[in-house]
């Protein structure tokens, strides 16, 4: 379109647009530079701002010119650029990144006192920038067996993933955020007694992270890993150890300087739990007791019970039986 007219400037107009709503409208003016006869255009395009990735971008320029009789001439042209929509998306893949035996009673198995490391990889899986400060993430803990924890999920921190320290997550780029879970004995038990594998879960059931623009993305669950699954094996063992004393203390079986009749034989039981889960209505008995006297073994009593049966013991835990005999004629 060409027009004549006695308005001696040219500009450009370049309006970035949203659907429903218009962004800004940046307008730069030029007046008109005239010389002898000739006619001399300058176009200036001004963007104050980085054109957002969602925006529709129209932008139409004016020339205008003077012409030797005093006129002007003027053209309009318009370029429309169609830019990709907004797609804030983001994805979460849940994982168990280990689960420790260090600070356990057990070095060989988890126990209780050791801990679960969960790790959340958050990935940018839209094409606009997210907010990493926006970042939640909701976590009720693990469940052992299918029974909930006996204690609560340590916090939620970042760990890594910002490359450029720009506190964004920027288009395919992933953050990972780890949290750390010390078990207790029960989780253990709960775990075993809940199956051979995968007796440890863990899900994420919420989470949310804004763009840069403060608009929240869209939380893609089906491309997501939620639950995170781990195995705590099962060693259940428990070792016993029988001396001979003199005293209920020191091992003496007599070797050095022989029982004499009426002497006391102390036979001391430690009975202790090496394996990583509760074991619990332990006995014990004599299984063979042969004297020259033809006496019957003598009776076992547990400091803990008073009575031959042990009501549970942990990992690590250890607890002590005796029986006396006292040495009798027939036994020489």
């Amino acid at each position: 379109m060409k027009t004549q007219t006695d308005n001696r400037q040219n500009q450009q107009t370049t309006t970035i647009e949203k659907t429903g709503k218009e962004r800004s409208i940046m307008k730069a003016a030029n007046p008109i530079l005239r010389t002898t006869a000739t006619s001399i255009l300058a176009l200036t395009l001004a963007l104050g701002t980085t054109v957002p990735a969602f925006a529709a971008i129209t932008n139409t320029a004016q020339i205008s010119g003077s012409t030797p009789s005093g006129g002007t001439v003027t053209d309009i042209s318009s370029e429309s650029v169609t830019v990709e929509t907004a797609v804030p998306e983001f994805t979460i893949v849940k994982s168990i990144a280990s689960i420790s035996t260090a600070a356990g009673d057990i070095a060989t198995d988890p126990d209780g006192g050791d801990t679960i490391v969960f790790q959340y990889a958050v990935a940018n899986t839209g094409n606009i920038t997210l907010d990493g400060s926006t970042v939640s993430i909701t976590d009720p803990g693990p469940q052992f067996g299918g029974t909930d924890p006996d204690a609560p999920l340590g916090a939620i921190s970042y760990l890594s993933g910002d490359t450029n320290t720009n506190g964004n997550i920027e288009p395919s780029e992933t953050w990972i955020f780890q949290a750390s879970y010390v078990m207790t004995q029960g989780d253990v038990n709960h775990a075993v007694a809940g199956g051979a594998t995968d007796n440890v879960t863990n899900t994420v059931t919420t989470a949310s992270v804004d763009d840069s623009g403060g608009n929240p993305a869209t939380f893609d669950t089906v491309g997501s890993t939620l639950t995170a699954t781990g195995t705590i094996p099962e060693n259940a063992s428990i070792s016993l150890t029988k001396i001979a004393t003199r005293d209920g203390t020191t091992e003496d079986d007599g070797s050095g300087t022989a029982y004499a009749v009426g002497e006391n034989i102390v036979y001391l039981f430690t009975v202790t739990n090496d394996g990583n889960v509760t074991v619990s209505g332990i006995t014990v008995s004599e299984t063979a007791f042969t004297a020259p006297s033809g006496a019957s073994a003598p009776t076992i009593t547990c400091t803990a019970s008073g009575n031959a049966t042990i009501n549970a013991l942990s990992p690590g835990e250890t607890t002590y039986c005796s029986a006396t005999y006292t040495v009798q004629e027939a036994d020489m």
